[in-house]
């Protein structure tokens, strides 16, 4: 799953209220990345972070940390 700009960092997996400067919408925002975070916490779900530098592509573990797929 590709999410775009939802996420911008991997620690917003842990802390989906920090903000940035383009989201308007606060509670928006936050209620929308704690949904993505559910769903990549999935079994067989990968997500595809494009502003994740060297971690781009992973899931989301229990815990709510990114966790970096190892092919």
């Amino acid at each position: 799953m590709a999410f775009g700009d939802d996420l911008h960092t991997p620690v917003q997996t842990e802390h989906p209220d920090w903000q940035v400067l383009l989201d308007h919408d606060r509670r928006e925002v936050e209620r929308s990345r704690r949904r993505l975070i559910a769903h990549l916490t999935q079994d067989g779900v990968l997500g595809f972070g494009a502003h994740f530098a060297d971690q781009q592509l992973g899931t989301v573990d229990a815990d709510g940390r990114w966790r970096p797929w190892v092919g």
